[in-house]
Order: C-alpha cells, then sequence, then structure tokens
C-alpha cells in the first residue's frame, strides 16, 4: 500500500473515530464522507446537519443554517467573517446561508478538528440568533438532511 493511500486510510480513521465518539447520529455517506446531525437545543432551536469530505487535500466542512428568508444584511455577514477563525460564512446564490470551513489533511489531528468543528458550531449558533431571535424559529429542512434521506451524496 502507497504512503499516500495509507495516510489517508489513517486520516478516515481518525475523523471517523472522533465522529463516534461525540455521541450523536453519525452517517458514512461515502468513502471519506460523512454527515453529523447536533439535535436541537445544541445549535439554536433547530437541529444542525454537518458534513465533512476529504477532497483536493483538505478536509472540508459545511453545514446549512438559514433559507433565503434569513433578512440578514450581506455586508454585517461580510465583516464577521473578518473576525472568524477557521470558519466563514457564504451564501448559495438563491440566498441560504452556510458555514464552510477547512483544514489541510496532513494537519488533521484530533485537537485541530475538534478546534474547526467548535468554530463551525459557534458561528452556526451565532447566524441563527442573529436570523432568528429565540422563540422566532423557522420550519426550515436542511438540504443535507434531504439528500442523506434520499440515500443521494453528491459531495459538497
Amino acid at each position: 500500500m502507497s504512503e499516500q493511500r495509507q495516510a489517508s486510510g489513517d486520516l478516515r480513521s481518525l475523523v471517523g473515530g472522533y465522529l463516534a465518539g461525540l455521541g450523536v447520529p453519525v452517517r458514512s455517506l461515502a468513502e471519506g464522507e460523512w454527515g453529523v446531525t447536533l439535535p436541537a437545543g445544541v445549535c439554536g432551536e433547530r437541529a444542525l446537519d454537518i458534513g465533512l469530505r476529504v477532497s483536493d487535500g483538505l478536509l472540508a466542512a459545511r453545514a446549512f443554517v438559514a433559507d433565503a428568508s434569513h433578512g440578514l444584511d450581506p455586508f454585517a455577514l461580510l465583516h464577521l467573517n473578518r473576525h472568524l477563525t477557521l470558519v466563514r460564512v457564504g451564501a448559495s446564490r438563491s440566498g441560504e446561508l452556510w458555514i464552510h470551513g477547512e483544514l489541510p489533511v496532513d494537519q488533521v489531528s484530533v485537537s485541530a478538528l475538534d478546534r474547526l468543528l467548535g468554530h463551525l458550531v459557534e458561528t452556526a449558533a451565532l447566524v441563527r440568533e442573529a436570523a432568528w431571535p429565540s422563540g422566532a424559529a423557522r420550519s426550515w429542512d436542511s438540504p443535507w438532511t434531504r439528500l442523506a434521506e434520499r440515500g443521494a451524496s453528491h459531495g459538497f
């Protein structure tokens, strides 16, 4: 087995083991792809679905946080991005908000993964609270959840 293939196997094992230890539902979507669902109450009033994927030398994490009805000022989100560490807020053309973050695969460790996901969850909670203060949660579903329910994995 090549050194690169062995390293990717070690990475998958490290990430899979870390996620399994979180005590929340974890889905293995494809080789090097996982889905994690944090229950409602951890990151606002709705569950938070996080997708992780190893591709192009990066471990990428992404979470859908708000649909297009969020009403947040795009310039406020750009300003927020200047103050974030390891993650950033992104928007789709339709206005949905996502939190993105990446780690180079050669720098992934349990502590680095924990830090990345911690920043991702904290930022998701911040954006959700700004969009819908307590008690005003919307009734939308994560597109990631819809793909997982269909059994489809299209990556990011």
